[in-house]
């Protein structure tokens, strides 16, 4: 369905009744190589409310990546290759109430990155990040 683009022109898929992708809510990425999350994806889905990256070699998540996703409750990027997050990150994302970041490279998280959010995360994974392994002594 998508190759590692900086930018689409078009994104197609199958929907159930005849929806669209204006009616898509959650965005399910497995095993496909990408090192950032594609830039307009949002434009073709504005109703994203779940993001899934799974072992997608992930290097980076940025706001100019994220912001395009207003309504992102959930993000899901376990298994790639995250090494830092910036304070900025979720600034576009304040309804974020579950992250998942499990099994990355994580070094450092600012604290300055949950300060947007309207509601209080109700899951928070980071296990297996060097951030929060015991024997990471950076």
């Amino acid at each position: 369905m998508f190759t590692d683009s900086e930018y689409y022109t078009s994104v197609n898929g199958l929907h159930e009744d005849a929806n669209s992708n204006r009616a898509v809510q959650m965005l399910w990425v497995y095993n496909v190589k990408y090192h950032y999350i594609p830039f307009r994806i949002g434009h073709f889905m504005p109703n994203i409310e779940a993001l899934w990256f799974h072992h997608c070699g992930l290097k980076k998540l940025a706001f100019e990546n994220l912001h395009q996703f207003p309504k992102l409750i959930y993000l899901y990027a376990r298994k790639n290759e995250l090494e830092e997050l910036k304070p900025d990150v979720f600034n576009g994302n304040p309804h974020m109430q579950w992250l998942d970041l499990k099994d990355n490279k994580l070094k450092f998280i600012d604290g300055e990155i949950f300060v947007n959010f309207q509601q209080k995360i109700w899951n928070l994974n980071l296990r297996y990040n060097y951030c929060v392994d015991k024997h990471f002594h950076g």
